[in-house]
């Protein structure tokens, strides 16, 4: 399979637009002879009859022209991945088609103009790997390896980038090689002086331990890890972020191949009225825990469990 059909493997859409709801990027609305076909879409976690809504094609404009939204507290988001509006990251097939231009963007474009866009090669090989089914692999890793020739070795982009090509190893089963490069760059986040920086990288890092540990069975380093991933991301991000909601459901989910599945009954419990105050009950991240939920009801009574907390 092709990087191009491995795009074709979207998950589904979210959010349907009322009909009066326009689009926040050109203000047309879904009737109007827009771009991408005049759909507007919402995959996010903005809330509201119209907020948030947009045409694909505008938002792949916007984000073109102007990559990165600048945060109060100095921090940067891309606009390829994350909503301007609410800062929460885009999902299911919304992101996916947001990949797919921002990939042929890159792929066709001159070397120059690609210099400082490492880590747009290696987000976007991480992503197209949880949809391949294996053949398109070797391109991929040539995505990986383009992103490590870009960025300046050492730096902390670089690092970021061998991370990246770290899940692209995990997404292809080749998870021993995935460990044996963690163990390479564990001394080279610890040497990162900037604390904000060093944090980002180590919870990067945890959270590519959690997935190579769970899937080679090592499922105590891989609750370890999902704490680790969960305390970092309230650090970075803060205690209800996409990010720190999405550590604690895999912590439960740690939990539950422990057979510990009382403690992660209990603490579902707490993350799904969490998510759906903080996200919305139609959000992709509160449907999918909303899905391990009713697995973990099947298997426990109602009044089984005993009180439990996020990792």
């Amino acid at each position: 399979m092709s990087v191009e059909r491995a795009f074709q493997r979207a998950p589904p859409s979210t959010d349907v637009a009322p009909a009066d709801a326009v689009c926040f990027v050109c203000l047309d609305g879904a009737d109007d002879e827009a771009a991408s076909g005049g759909v507007l879409v919402r995959s996010c976690a903005c809330r509201g009859p119209s907020a948030g809504f947009a045409h694909v094609a505008c938002l792949a404009e916007m984000a073109t022209r102007d990559e990165w939204i600048q945060l109060d507290d100095g921090e940067e988001l891309n606009r390829w991945a994350y909503c301007s509006t609410c800062h929460q990251p885009f999902m299911g097939s919304l992101a996916l088609d947001l990949c797919r231009r921002r990939w042929r963007l890159l792929r066709d474009a001159d070397v120059s103009w690609l210099e400082g866009k490492g880590r747009a090669h290696a987000n976007l090989a991480t992503v197209l790997s949880l949809y391949d089914e294996g053949d398109a692999a070797e391109e991929l890793h040539e995505m990986s390896r383009r992103a490590l020739a870009i960025e300046v070795p050492g730096s902390a982009s670089h690092i970021k980038c061998e991370l990246d090509r770290v899940d692209v190893l995990i997404n292809s089963a080749r998870e021993r090689e995935a460990l044996a490069t963690m163990k390479q760059l564990k001394p080279k986040i610890d040497k990162c002086a900037d604390r904000s920086v060093r944090d980002a990288l180590r919870k990067q890092y945890a959270g590519a331990m959690t997935a190579a540990c769970a899937k080679i069975g090592r499922f105590d380093d891989a609750l370890r890890y999902a704490a680790e991933t969960g305390e970092l991301a309230r650090k970075c991000k803060g205690a209800e972020s996409a990010e720190a909601l999405r550590a604690w459901r895999v912590h439960a989910q740690m939990l539950t191949r422990l057979g510990r599945v009382k403690e992660a009954k209990a603490s579902v419990d707490k993350l799904l009225v969490t998510q759906t105050r903080v996200l919305g009950a139609d959000h992709p991240e509160t449907y999918d825990t909303s899905r391990f939920h009713g697995m973990l009801a099947e298997v426990l009574p109602a009044n089984d469990g005993s009180a439990g907390d996020g990792p």
